[in-house]
Formats: C-alpha cells, sequence, structure tokens
C-alpha cells in the first residue's frame, strides 16, 4: 500500500470504531480533534510530521513530502482530489478524502462541543465518513510520491465512467464534478436511487447531441424522480439534498453530506421552507427539490 492509502484505510478504520470519538481533552488518543486525526493518519502511514493543530499543518505538511495541489481542484465539487488528500481551513477544520466521493473528518462530541464528551463515539458520528462538501477548503495538500497517479474516480476512455462498488448518482456527480440531475437525464435513469456496479453512466459534457435520449425535455425541466424524503431516510438521495442545500448556502450541520436525514437536515429544510415560502414541514417534496434545483439569476 502506499502512503496515502495507508493513512486513509487508517482514518476509515477510526469512522468505523466507536471507541474513539471527539474530544480535545484526550486528542492524540483514544478521542481525537480534527487536525490530530488526519495528523496521527500520516504519522501511522510513517510520515514524521511535528504539526499539532490546523495552524501549522500547512507548513510542516510541506516540509515532510506534501505539495499544495489546490490549484488543480474545483473545490466547489471535489473534482480532481486522490485518496490520501488533506483537505484544510487553516484556523477552523481539517479532514481527509478517502475516494469515492468521500471524506473522513472528527466532527464534535456528542453535545456538539470540543471537550466534555464521554470516551468513545457516542452517536456514530463524532468521527465519520461524511459525503465530500467545501467547508470551504482554503488548501488541499497531496503527498507527493502519490502525484502521478490518477484522480478519483478515473473515468472509462470515451466520457465513460464505470460504476463501482459502493457508487451512488450522487457521488460519482460529485467527484466528477457533474451535475447530478444531468447525469441521470443523459443516462435514462428516473430513480436516483438505482445504479448497479459495472453500468457505464455516459459523462455530461464529453457526449455528443447523438448520444442524447430522443426527444429531450424542453430546458429546465427535471426529468429525473426524485423521491420523497423525511427525517429518518439515509442513501444516495439524502445526500443529494445536502448538496443542494451546501450550494444554495443552507448548513446541514457538522457532519455534512452524510446521507442521513437527521436533526440538523430536518433543521435546514425548515429553513429552505421558509426562505421559500412554502408549508413548515421539514419533509422534502416537489417544491422544495424545484426550489433546490432551479437556476437562480
Amino acid at each position: 500500500m502506499t502512503v496515502p492509502e495507508i493513512a486513509s484505510a487508517w482514518m476509515e478504520a477510526m469512522a468505523a470504531d466507536d471507541t474513539h470519538g471527539y474530544d480535545q481533552g484526550s486528542r492524540w488518543g483514544p478521542d481525537y480533534d480534527c487536525s490530530s486525526l488526519v495528523i496521527s493518519a500520516y504519522k501511522k502511514a510513517g510520515v514524521p510530521l511535528t504539526c499539532t493543530y490546523t495552524g501549522n499543518m500547512k507548513a510542516d505538511m510541506l516540509a515532510h513530502g506534501f505539495k499544495d495541489v489546490t490549484k488543480k481542484i474545483t473545490l466547489s465539487t471535489g473534482n480532481g482530489l486522490k485518496k490520501g488528500d488533506v483537505l484544510l481551513h487553516e484556523t477552523k477544520h481539517t479532514a481527509m478524502f478517502i475516494g469515492g466521493g468521500r471524506l473522513v473528518h472528527a466532527a464534535g462530541n456528542e453535545y456538539g462541543k470540543a471537550t466534555g464528551g464521554r470516551t468513545g463515539d457516542q452517536t456514530g458520528k463524532e468521527i465519520c465518513v461524511a459525503g465530500y462538501f467545501n467547508f470551504p477548503w482554503q488548501c488541499v495538500l497531496r503527498y507527493k510520491g502519490e502525484d502521478s497517479g490518477a484522480a478519483d474516480p478515473a473515468p472509462a476512455p470515451g466520457g465513460v465512467y464505470i460504476v463501482q462498488p459502493g457508487d451512488t448518482l450522487w457521488g460519482v456527480s460529485q467527484a466528477l464534478g457533474v451535475d447530478m440531475v444531468e447525469l441521470a437525464r443523459i443516462n435514462g435513469i428516473s430513480n436516483i436511487n438505482l445504479i448497479f456496479q459495472g453500468q457505464a453512466l455516459k459523462i455530461p459534457g464529453a457526449v455528443s447531441e447523438s448520444d442524447q435520449p430522443e426527444d429531450p425535455k424542453p430546458a429546465g425541466t427535471v426529468s429525473v424522480e426524485l423521491p420523497v424524503l423525511r427525517k429518518g431516510d439515509t442513501g444516495g438521495a439524502v445526500k443529494a439534498l445536502q448538496s443542494l442545500l451546501l450550494n444554495a448556502g443552507i448548513d446541514v450541520g457538522p457532519c455534512g453530506v452524510d446521507g442521513d436525514f437527521g436533526e440538523d437536515t430536518w433543521v435546514a429544510v425548515c429553513d429552505l421552507q421558509r426562505a421559500s415560502g412554502t408549508s413548515v414541514t421539514g419533509e422534502v417534496q416537489g417544491p422544495e427539490w424545484a426550489a433546490l434545483i432551479t437556476p437562480r439569476g
């Protein structure tokens, strides 16, 4: 395994192990905060880092085999990221991209605070895997030895992406930097929750007019089935909802785009409904999707 692969695997294992949670009082184990988690991952992979918090991570990582690749990345979508990339806001937060449109980060204890919680992950979200989101990040740091590899995910030749195990339509769209609704439309996908391993997806912008479906819908018409969503739902459709909320400037909570329609997402939907003048129910139906997807002038 490469250095970033080892670091990424350790991060993902920590997210899956509820004996480790978030607490700045024991931030070098068994609990962690956002910076000690990322720093520890690369130290476990053999990089002799000496940094201790977000404010000195960049300088120390640049001195220990990393390079600043921010200009290569579309931060709004994550397009161009590779496994092991360190996402950094130098005064507020850091996370690690682990591939497949996902990141791992430490995001607060069970009380939503930095200290005072119990050891371990009480909520399943203190250290968690989330869909990529732009915090916003100020820079992206990449271990130099891995810069020759392909970005994640790599489309097959001819503007086609082959669906891999665990992929969601939302995750593929974010990793490729394309619109999910358009990706569904040009591939004739009517239910955004249903894609399958081995499926060949044509990539918007990489297909000719002759590849488009016959009798396309008029411009501005959504031609995919967008489900009703409510608190307790999980999955790719919830990730799509959370991503659209973030793009609209509505906070979805510390775990970001995690595919879990919990209390934070419910509050975000209520905020959307108040802003758009619809009934405040916390449930996502046609009017809510329309408010998020309709282009704004």
